[in-house]
């Protein structure tokens, strides 16, 4: 493939289910109304540095990716787990934990991607 002074991304393909211990796992919800080109996204802002995200967190105990998920959400942005349909992506965000997270620091995470349409949700419920 010729980049030709675009920016080269490394693609990388990671079977989830067969990923190691030693990787902290986690789900990312992709929130989103409206359709084609009108489209809105929901993204939280942290308390502590004012980081800009989708909601996310890794998982507690035992829980099932789409168990932490619905988790992270109602959480992060107290929408009720009713009102809206996970879709899993069969994606997954890998990355390493940097230094805002001192006790995982250097630890390797994956962290499955949903989406959830919310277009019927009533904006003052956002």
């Amino acid at each position: 493939m010729n980049f030709r002074g675009k920016a080269r991304r490394q693609i990388l393909w990671y079977d989830l289910e067969r990923m190691t211990d030693d990787i902290i796992r986690g789900a990312l919800v992709i929130f989103y109304q409206g359709r084609g080109t009108d489209r809105r996204f929901c993204v939280t802002t942290t308390s502590k540095g004012g980081n800009t995200s989708f909601p996310k967190g890794a998982r507690d105990g035992n829980e099932s990716a789409k168990e932490n998920a619905t988790r992270e959400a109602k959480e992060e942005l107290g929408i009720d787990p009713a009102t809206y349909t996970l879709q899993p992506t069969g994606l997954a965000n890998r990355f390493t934990f940097g230094v805002t997270k001192t006790a995982r620091e250097g630890k390797n995470a994956a962290y499955d991607i949903f989406l959830a349409d919310i277009s019927d949700l009533p904006d003052s419920v956002m």
